[in-house]
């Protein structure tokens, strides 16, 4: 409604405009100019001859645009803001390329930083945040021993608390909200140089929230408890590398047997390409255990397993609800 009121106000604005400024063109030129330059303040000069039905046409967009601007200030107080500081366009997010809804409203967070133990997007100059989503995992710090967390809906154990928080306008109090579960998160942290550490972030909740968030990050400095997995992995590592190799017989290593490792289902969703053709093990919530190949992900995101039987072949769709693991059969 806000947006035809604004533009509806140009347009009449524009034809007041025109019309005013040929109206005058008999009058003198000092009135010509007026109306040319400023014709807003022909509305307050009676009896100089101007024509009524340009001024009243001007009026009325100059009404239509007031009240359009009134309400996408109740809406979104931020892009009037914008408007009325001649930014016409917003300026490129810090966060990379991280988008997202919280609660229905479009969310691109400005600034992804960790604090304590919860990771937090935020929207908005820090003195007057308009939305974040932060994700708390004082409800289940065992979840930080690896730099990577997957959860989905009907999983077991400790969960992260995600905390919304929005604006739905000037007059209105602040929104918050807690979820505790039954929600889907893939978040993988990949440490780079100078203490920087990229994120990998794919959040989607259950469709009451209307929430939302995909994309890629950076963490300016590393968190301590990514640190002390760090330094696990690599005492790993040197433990690893000081042990003699195993010899089979005639002292020569024996190569490594393929075996079962698991995967994660939003990355199998989001980037199916890595694993076509991959033999995979696919385990239902009901306990059924399918094995085949991947022939790929449908438009609605169901996974495709073929399954040979002979010369034939069976095409098995599986919907993301449906299964409680996947796995796939490789080298370590």
């Amino acid at each position: 409604m806000e947006a035809v009121l604004v533009l509806s106000s140009l347009v009449l604005i524009s034809i007041a405009w025109i019309w005013l400024v040929i109206s005058s063109v008999p009058l003198s030129i000092a009135l010509v100019l007026t109306a040319l330059v400023c014709p807003i303040a022909t509305l307050f000069m009676r009896g100089r001859g101007y024509a009524v039905w340009p001024r009243w046409v001007l009026t009325l967009g100059l009404v239509a645009g007031l009240t359009g601007l009134g309400l996408l200030y109740q809406d979104q107080p931020e892009r009037v803001e914008l408007l009325l500081s001649g930014q016409w366009m917003e300026s490129q997010r810090q966060s990379g390329a991280i988008q997202g809804a919280v609660m229905g409203q479009e969310f691109t967070p400005d600034r992804v930083l960790w604090r304590g133990n919860e990771l937090v997007f935020e929207e908005g100059p820090e003195n007057s945040i308009r939305r974040s989503l932060g994700i708390h995992f004082h409800t289940a710090p065992e979840l930080l021993d690896n730099v990577s967390v997957d959860r989905l809906p009907g999983d077991q154990g400790a969960w992260p608390e995600v905390v919304l928080q929005w604006h739905n306008g000037a007059l209105t109090p602040p929104g918050l909200q807690r979820i505790a579960d039954s929600y889907s998160l893939s978040l993988t942290f990949t440490p780079v140089t100078n203490g920087k550490v990229d994120l990998k972030i794919h959040l989607h909740l259950p469709s009451a929230q209307a929430t939302w968030l995909s994309g890629e990050a950076q963490l300016l400095s590393t968190p301590p408890w990514l640190e002390q997995v760090q330094a696990k992995q690599r005492a790993a590592v040197t433990q690893k590398d000081a042990a003699p190799p195993e010899a089979g017989l005639g002292g020569v290593s024996e190569p490594v047997p393929p075996r079962w490792h698991p995967v994660s289902l939003l990355a199998l969703l989001d980037e199916p390409e890595l694993f076509s053709g991959s033999r995979l093990r696919l385990t239902t919530v009901t306990g059924r255990v399918h094995e085949g190949r991947l022939k790929g992900v449908t438009d609605d995101r169901r996974i495709v397993l073929a399954q040979a039987y002979g010369s034939n072949q069976v095409d098995l769709q599986f919907h993301p609800l449906d299964l409680s693991g996947i796995e796939t059969f490789s080298v370590p």
